[in-house]
């Protein structure tokens, strides 16, 4: 229908000859055009701006054309009408409007068209039945979501804009209720979303106009008429199909078809014909009687059969909880008792005009009737189906009705009375006879469904909230239903723990826990199926019983249900007892007989967790109770433990022995049976079980002997040898098994709660907790199962004892660690590589060395180890034990084993990284074994090269570190045991040569071979004398080799990029073999000649080396350099200034604050040329090690050794041009030589100072002294770093024989400011860098007062600068970071990173302190004689220092003021109009004596600072109180030097300017007003902050006596 186009709308137009607006009706109404031409007009007509016609005729009949949208709405409706009526003739068009979704569309943008522009009236525009249309567009079969959108939006403009809609809607119910049916017909078999969403929209829609309607209605049977036998059953199955994780749109869909029922089914005139059909009586005598309830019987007919007949029964019996709930709250709004709990005010209107009142006692009997009718539906549906859904119905039938807020028994004031209260616990006793207790009672015998289990464990929780009396629930069955079903699948055991919590809870209250431990009692012995948990058993039940026992069980109970639990245990044993002996006589053998036990878990747990918690209440109890129970005690050990052996229930006897002694032994009183019975010999004998293999009886069995050990222990007077070795073998044998490993789970450390689940936690948790008693008496068999337990959790990850520092002091045990590791792992080895031969061969260690070390494993014996842990976990147990407690004799056996593991199980491992791991802790094992124990070494003698060889082959990064570390360690040991053994010596030279041939351009190589020279260099003075000769003809012979590749690398040393680690390498082995050389021979310049040549060569080809250094940043040129410097004595003047430079590049490339790091090979370089008695630079170390080696190391001697006075100045001046010829081009790269220019500045300053005799070197620092100034002033803004700069400074200041001129002062200060100015990274140290500024500040003070007071005005803004690192920002962090967008590039960081520590709060108040104090001093030139230097100290020039101060003072003490005044957080909300981003060095803003920084920030964002920071007063002042605190003694400095008028006069231009603030007309346009020069808000504030001030001044401060 595409025929809306202008051409085609104009073409109408002409044929037509429609010129007028009779024109257009007409043949709007005609049958000339088709319908889509007619359509086409209309919509041409109707919105005429869409539609650029070439002469204007649409526009122009659509402006003239009087009521529009009206005429357009009536015509589209009749002819939808006229289709509709043809339709149900059987007449068939081949386009139909009300049949397309754009037509719908149409109309409904008329009809919204007219309610935008004015009213609309339906029944005026519409003028025919408009339900009809909406019923004839849901009556085809399926719908496409295009139309069902149109039709809803439709709906929505006809229903709830009009101002009739409700009318016109109501007016034709019938049909209303017919569209609903069909709607949600269309819902439920909708299956696209995008239609579901608007049909649900529809649904609700219509619900609710529904509910309008029946609520407007007095008659009943009218409001039931709606829902005939076609909807309530779509109703039901709607709100059967709703999930319980439903969306918004689908509750507020269920809530409008809720309201709907309870409006329409239960009407007030309908709930007497209910109970009518129910069997109760409701205002049978104001109601006629004889009136007709047949249509209620028919509702209810309908009810029934939806949920026994078709297929979506099960989906109508989900619906019936919720029209229970509103069948009950349309009860309690007809009863006045009940009305006010009622939170709906659905039929409100129907009630209140209704005659029908309703009694509490009728609204009860009724809502249960209801109920009991609903229910015995369900249960018979279930009792057929057995269906989960029903089930789950069922409950929250259950639910709804005995939890309302009106009728249900839970309720306060409940309508329930009389016999109603009985028949609802008749009720709730059924339900859990009939529907709960056969769920348990099958799941004891069969499989059963999580979720049914699940529901059943919440129909219990629910009957016990709901039961009118707590023991009715047990009185029903359902408890020993619930005791058979011990086993509960893993999803319903959260349910069934809390179910279970909650029942104790419930009984504990009602006080008939008895009554509960007697259900218990009566459990069955059942087993556990697998994959399900017995929750009786559970160690949280247990836990939360003993708990409610303790707090709530009164002590007359204890022995009566302590009776009880024995007698079901000894009843128990004796039923066993005689199916046992009927069975011997039987055919069956005497094994199958004590297969099983009759006496459950559940009760003999019970039973010992009673006695527990019977015994915390016996020791409160009287003398006479606690002397019974313990009688009671003794009474039942006795019988229990006789019943308990006869049917051979070990481990339930073992628990019954363990728990009644313990609680006899707690209460106290009956020494002699406790003697008896926990005798060694009585528990070995009689107690403890023998061969048994099972881990739950073991970790008993230790729990029962460790209780006996320790009370022989604590009582035995005499020690004899037969009582220790009583105790001996009693230990030993519960130790027997401790080497079988059980479950892992969890373990409370309760005896009763040890289950095959956990048995291998809890017993290993005995072992931790009582290691010192099992070790003291355990025999050497025990202890090596110990240790080999030990081991073998270790090996599973698990490092608990060896995290203890007191295992290790057990000597016993930790002798048996080294053999249970070798044993373990030979034993690991075996059963993976069975074919293969033993991991550690016997005999003595040097041996089983040379066989590990030499022999090869055949490739066809080896299969791959599938697992890496356990070698991994074994090895970082051995790493955990401190070394120094290895016995000597057991070193060679852990080199064994670490030489095995690097050597032959890292190979067989699955992966590299499992490899590289092995690797990694073997080699690490044998490095600390070297470390502490060196004599091992010679254990390797023999195996030196074979041992490098395989060392070096690392790749990975952490394997190469460790076997740097070992190769390393391994060489000095060699070397440091040479001089006592020549097989050492000759091992150390032929490690060496080995590893000197490995060097290859690998970096690993190299570092190897380095540290291994460095550690034989270091140790070189110990090497056997008989070997010196052939030491040193080596080095001799290696120099030569390896300087020959230095050499030629550096002849043909290229300008470009090039691999030159292999030139670096041997640089580094050629300064090692350097200095060991010089060890040998014992003199450093014994060697000199073999390495002048590499030095001469280098500084022939300096330039090229500057050009590769410079071009591509090599490290070997560097090296070649450090070398070069290294040998300063051979390096000629004039390549010294070439020197310089590349070492300042140098310093720039590893600064500290530069993020580069060093390289390795460097630094290892560096580490070689520092003497061995210096500190090496160790791999951990930062950047700034390596600054301060290339400082100390090379620039200083540089300069002192070849620089003469006049190079000196002249090479200094050229650095200094530096940062000032890079600004004086625009644009130009900064070079990065500028960052390492403090540094080198730093060298000039200690060589013309400290590090020299050279006068004139000291004058040139001196006349240069302006220029480094101002160098450094300029660098800042360059990229020189701030910290390095303030070092330059502070020595500079800090020099004695340093001279200072005023202006150089003020650079000094202006270098200060400008540092405050730039931003720093939060991972600076701002806080150190805060402090070196106040000590700098400092010094200048107390070094130069003159030039400081002649500067004052400088030093009072830097001061006041200083102050605002305190200050809160006036906005909080999160707010600068995403919401004002601060420019932290741009800001100071004294002001985006504040406020600092206390400590830096600590020094400014010494910088004020400082500056009060100073005093004149005379000059370095002066001649005064001492007397008037004297004078200059004190008197009137002190005086004249006071009047200096007392001047500017009060300029620092008025901008705290301000601060705390308020001044800081005005600045920030009342900026201009225009200023939002400053640039930085407009970030300070001075106005008068309110100088303030300014956060700079986003214009954009400007009002929502504003905004945001006035309600923040505790932000943009200093609100620390250990801040005020550490200011405070500045503040009182302050106020002692300033005088009374000067303190008055300050007070009264802080009192005048906050007044003045207040007036509203002297704040300007700009921000300020004219008067202000504090600006607006809370200025006012800061006098009495200086009131403050003073006053703790005068308290505190002032001295007020006299000298």
């Amino acid at each position: 229908m595409d025929s809306n186009s202008t051409s085609g709308v104009e073409h109408i137009l002409l044929e037509n000859k429609i010129v007028s607006t009779e024109d257009l009706t007409r043949a709007l109404r005609s049958t000339s055009l088709s319908l889509s031409q007619r359509v086409s007009l209309a919509r041409a007509v109707f919105d005429s701006s869409k539609h650029s016609d070439i002469g204007g005729k649409v526009a122009r009949l659509s402006n003239i054309l009087v009521r529009k949208n009206e005429l357009l709405a009536e015509w589209m409706f009749s002819i939808m009408l006229r289709e509709l009526k043809a339709s149900k003739g059987g007449k068939q068009e081949p386009y139909v409007l009300y049949r397309d979704s754009e037509g719908i569309d149409f109309l409904g943008r008329i009809l919204e068209n007219i309610a935008d522009t004015g009213e609309l009236d339906v029944r005026a525009v519409l003028q025919g039945p408009v339900m009809a249309l909406f019923t004839g567009a849901f009556a085809s079969e399926s719908l496409s979501a295009e139309y069902a959108a149109a039709v809803a939006r439709l709906w929505r403009v006809v229903f709830e804009r009009a101002v009739d809609g409700a009318e016109v809607v109501a007016a034709q119910a019938d049909q209303l209720a017919q569209l609903n049916a069909l709607v949600i017909g269309h819902y439920l078999r909708e299956t696209e979303q995008d239609t579901r969403l608007w049909l649900q929209l529809m649904v609700g829609s219509i619900a609710s106009a529904m509910r309008a309607s029946c609520e407007t209605t007095l008659n009943a049977r009218k409001t039931f008429a709606l829902f005939d036998k076609e909807l309530l059953p779509l109703v039901l199955r709607l709100l059967g199909t709703v999930p319980a994780a439903a969306t918004i749109e689908e509750n507020k869909m269920v809530g409008s078809v809720l309201d709907m029922m309870q409006a329409g089914l239960f009407h007030p005139d309908s709930m007497v014909r209910f109970a009518a059909t129910l069997g109760q009586s409701i205002a049978s005598k104001r109601v006629d009687e004889a009136a007709d309830s047949q249509y209620v019987d028919q509702a209810m007919d309908i009810i029934a059969r939806s949920i026994t007949e078709g297929d979506e029964r099960v989906e109508c019996a989900v619906a019936l909880p919720h029209m229970l709930q509103r069948y009950l709250s349309a009860l309690a709004m007809m009863c006045a008792e009940t009305r006010g709990r009622v939170t709906t005010s659905v039929g409100a209107a129907a009630i209140a005009a209704s005659p029908v009142v309703v009694s509490s006692a009728e609204a009860g009997g009724s809502s249960l009737a209801m109920f009991l009718w609903l229910y015995a539906r369900l249960f018979a549906m279930y009792a057929k189906l057995a269906d989960v859904r029903v089930l789950r119905a069922i409950n929250s039938l259950v639910r709804v009705y005995f939890t309302d807020a009106c009728f249900g028994t839970t309720a306060a004031g409940s309508g329930s009375v009389g016999d109603v209260h009985e028949r609802q616990a008749e009720a709730l006793h059924a339900w859990l006879k009939d529907v709960v207790s056969p769920v348990f009672a099958r799941s004891a015998t069969s499989e059963v469904q999580g979720e049914e289990l699940v529901l059943a464990l919440e129909g219990v929780r629910l009957a016990l909230d709901a039961a009118p009396e707590v023991a009715c629930v047990l009185d029903t069955g359902v408890f020993h239903a619930l005791t058979l079903a011990v086993s509960v699948p893993d999803e319903a055991v959260a349910t069934g723990a809390d179910l279970l919590r909650n029942m104790v809870a419930t009984l504990a209250r009602a006080r008939q826990l008895d009554a509960l431990i007697a259900h218990l009692a009566k459990a069955s012995a059942e087993t556990v199926r697998p994959g399900a948990v017995n929750l009786l058993a559970s160690a949280d039940f247990q836990r939360t019983l003993a708990d409610a026992i303790v707090q709530t069980m009164p002590f007359a109970q204890v022995r009566a249900t302590l009776d009880t639990l024995a007698d079901a245990i000894s009843g128990a044993s004796a039923a066993d007892s005689g199916r046992k002996r009927r069975r011997l006589s039987s055919k069956h053998s005497y094994k199958q007989s004590v297969s099983s036990s009759g006496v459950s878990d559940v009760v003999v747990a019970t039973l010992a967790n009673f006695v527990m918690a019977g015994t915390v209440l016996a020791t409160a109890a009287s003398e006479q109770q606690r002397v019974q129970f313990g009688a009671a005690l003794e009474a039942k050990h006795e019988a229990l433990t006789q019943a308990l052996t006869e049917t051979g229930s070990t481990w339930e006897g073992l628990l019954m022995h363990y728990a009644l002694v313990e609680g006899g032994a707690r209460i106290g009183g009956s020494e002699d049976w406790l003697a008896a019975n926990m005798n060694p010999q009585h528990v070995l004998a009689n107690v403890l079980p023998q061969g048994s293999d099972d881990c739950r009886t073991g970790a008993l069995s230790m729990l029962v002997a460790f209780q006996a050990a320790a009370h022989w222990a604590a009582t035995s007077t005499e020690r004899n040898g037969q009582g220790d070795a009583a105790v001996r073998q009693m230990v030993s044998a519960a130790l027997a098994n401790i080497h079988a490993v059980g479950a892992w789970g969890a373990w409370d450390g309760q005896a009763h709660t040890i289950s095959v689940d956990n048995s291998g936690r809890a017993q290993w948790q005995l072992l931790s907790a009582r290691l010192e008693i099992a070790c003291e008496y355990a025999d050497a068999a025990a202890i090596a199962a110990i240790a080999r337990r030990v081991v073998e959790q270790a090996a599973a990850g698990d490092y608990t004892l060896l995290a203890d520092a007191g295992f290790f002091e057990i000597a016993r045990l930790r002798t048996a660690m080294a053999p249970a590791a070798a044993a373990y792992a030979a034993e690991l080895w075996a059963s993976k590589q069975p074919r293969s031969d033993a991991l550690l061969p016997a005999g003595p260690a040097q041996v089983a060395i040379d066989t590990v070390l030499t022999s090869k494993p055949k490739a066809k014996s080896i299969s791959t180890m599938d697992d890496a842990s356990p070698w991994i976990g074994l090895l970082r147990a051995l790493l955990c034990f401190p070394t120094v407690y290895w016995p000597a004799d057991q070193h060679p056996a852990l080199v064994v084993l670490a030489l095995a593991a690097d050597h032959r199980v890292a190979p067989a491992l699955p992966t590299p990284s499992a490899q590289a791991a092995v690797r990694v802790l073997a080699r690490t094992l044998l490095e600390r074994l070297l470390a502490h124990h060196p004599a091992t070494v010679s254990l390797l003698v023999p195996h030196a090269t074979v041992c490098a060889e395989h060392w070096a082959a690392a790749t990975g990064e952490h394997e190469a570190r460790a076997s740097r570390r070992l190769l390393r360690l391994t060489a000095s040991a060699l070397a440091q045991s040479a001089s006592a053994s020549e097989q050492a010596d000759a091992a150390c030279l032929r490690l060496c040569t080995h590893l000197l041939k490995r060097l290859e351009p690998a970096a690993e190589g190299f570092l190897l071979v380095l540290d291994a020279l460095d550690a034989v260099a270091r140790a070189a003075a110990k090497l056997h004398r008989s070997g010196v000769s052939a030491w040193k003809k080596w080095a001799k012979s290696s120099i030569k080799a390896v300087q020959r590749d230095v050499l030629s690398f550096v002849d043909s040393l290229p300008e470009g990029l090039v691999d030159d680690r292999h030139a670096t390498h041997s640089l580094g082995v050629l300064v090692c073999l350097d200095r060991l050389l010089a060890a040998l021979d014992g003199s450093k310049d014994s060697c000199t000649k073999y390495a002048t040549a590499v030095v001469l060569r280098t500084t022939e080809a300096l330039d090229t080396v500057a050009a590769r250094a410079l071009s591509s940043s090599s490290t070997f040129a560097m090296g070649l350099v450090l070398h070069a410097v290294y040998r300063s004595l051979e390096i000629p003047q004039g390549a010294a200034h070439t020197l310089l430079a590349l070492l300042a590049r140098l310093l720039a490339r590893y600064h500290r604050s530069s993020g580069t790091s060093v390289p390795l090979v460097l630094q290892s370089l560096a580490a070689c040329i520092i003497d061995s008695s210096n500190a090496a630079v160790s791999d951990g170390e930062d950047e700034s090690s390596m600054s301060d080696f290339v400082t100390v190391r090379a620039l200083e001697p540089l300069l002192r050794h070849k620089l003469d006075a006049q190079s000196f100045e002249t090479s200094l001046v050229t650095f200094l041009r530096l940062p000032t010829s890079i600004n004086a081009v625009s644009g130009a790269a900064v070079d990065p030589s500028v960052r390492g220019l403090p540094k080198l500045l730093q060298a000039y300053i200690h060589t013309g100072y400290c590090h020299s005799d050279s006068v004139a070197k000291r004058k040139s620092v001196q006349r240069r002294l302006g220029d480094i100034l101002v160098t450094l002033h300029t660098g800042l803004r360059t990229g020189m770093p701030v910290p390095d700069v303030l070092d330059v400074v502070g020595d500079l200041v800090l020099e004695p024989f340093m001279r200072f001129t005023m202006y150089d002062i003020s650079e000094c200060l202006s270098i200060l400011s400008t540092a405050l100015m730039l931003p720093q990274r939060p991972a600076d140290d701002l806080d150190a860098l805060y402090r070196s500024i106040c000590r700098i500040l400092g010094s200048v003070i107390r070094h130069h007062t003159n030039h400081v007071l002649g500067s004052i005005s400088i030093l009072t803004t830097l001061l006041r600068s200083l102050m605002h690192a305190f200050v809160a920002p006036a906005v909080p962090r999160v707010l600068m970071s995403n919401a004002t967008q601060c420019a932290s590039d741009m800001t100071p960081w004294i002001i985006s990173h504040a406020p600092l520590s206390p400590a830096c709060a600590e020094s400014y108040s010494r910088v004020l302190n400082d500056l009060v104090r100073s005093r004149r001093t005379a000059g370095p030139s002066s001649s005064a004689p001492s007397a008037d230097l004297v004078k200059l100290t004190r008197g009137t020039n002190a005086a004249g220092v006071s009047t200096v101060l007392s001047l500017f003072a009060p300029h620092v003490l008025a901008e705290y003021c301000i601060i705390q005044g308020g001044g800081a957080l005005s600045a920030v909300i009342h900026r201009a109009a225009g200023v939002g981003v400053h640039s930085g060095a407009d970030a300070f803003a001075f106005k008068g004596l309110s100088w303030r920084p300014s956060l700079v920030i986003n214009a954009d964002q400007e009002g929502g600072i504003s905004l945001a920071a006035q309600k923040m007063s505790a932000r943009g002042i200093i609100s620390s109180p250990a801040l005020r605190e550490a200011l405070l003694p500045g503040w009182h400095a302050l106020l002692d030097i300033m005088t009374e008028a000067d303190r008055s006069a300050l007070l009264a231009l802080l009192a005048a300017a906050g007044s003045a603030t207040t007036d509203s007309r002297s704040f300007g346009a700009t921000g300020y007003g004219g008067t202000s020069v504090f600006g607006p808000d809370r200025h006012g504030g800061a006098h009495e902050v200086l009131k403050s001030l003073y006053q703790t001044y005068l308290d505190f401060y002032k001295y007020k006596g006299e000298v």
